[in-house]
Order: structure tokens, then C-alpha cells, then sequence
């Protein structure tokens, strides 16, 4: 039988990959390359799709799930401003309103 410990199958947790890359990863490289073509309408930046590739790869080989925590942080902390001053995502920078409850002693 088993002994007392449950070790999780990696596979089972893995992403998705195509191509050695995630899903998130592909769409920040697509989205990037196809922006740099139809800013400047020319068709030599498509091929940069592939160094792009090459790179999210290797980061995809070190940890699979960089680009999910990447996304996850940019519309978490990201979208709040004052993260750094404060410590904590909020979501204003105002001067909280309400009364504090004091401990009783």
C-alpha cells in the first residue's frame, strides 16, 4: 500500500501547452507581434512571432504556470494603484471612513 505520504502526480496539475507554451503565453505573443504589424504595416514583423515563441518556451520550462500568475497579477495588484504605499490591492486611496471597533480590554 501507499505509505503516509500522497504525492500529487505533476501531470495532473501541468497547464495546457501547445507547442511547449501556454495558452496566455501565445495570446501575449500573438497579440504583441500582430499590434507591431498593424502599427507600422509591414509585413517583417510577423516573423517575430517566432524568437517571442522561443522565449516564452523556455520560460514555459522552468514554470509552466509563469504567464497564468503574470495575468492573474496584472488584473489583481496591477489594477490598483496604491498597492506599494499600502501594503494590500485596494481599491481607493481615501482615508477610511468607518468607525474602528475597539478591542475590549
Amino acid at each position: 500500500m501507499a505509505s503516509g505520504k500522497d504525492i500529487l502526480f505533476a501531470g495532473a496539475t501541468r497547464p495546457s501547452l501547445v507547442w511547449g507554451v501556454t495558452y496566455e503565453a501565445i495570446i501575449i505573443c500573438m497579440s504583441t507581434v500582430g499590434i507591431a504589424f498593424l502599427a507600422t504595416n509591414s509585413i517583417w514583423f510577423l516573423p517575430l512571432y517566432v524568437p517571442m515563441h522561443g522565449v516564452c518556451y523556455l520560460i514555459c520550462l522552468k514554470d509552466p504556470r509563469f504567464f497564468r500568475l503574470l495575468t492573474l497579477w496584472l488584473s489583481t495588484k496591477c489594477r490598483s494603484i496604491g498597492w506599494r504605499y499600502w501594503g494590500a490591492a485596494t481599491a481607493t486611496p481615501l482615508i477610511n471612513t468607518r468607525n474602528k471597533r475597539k478591542m475590549p480590554e
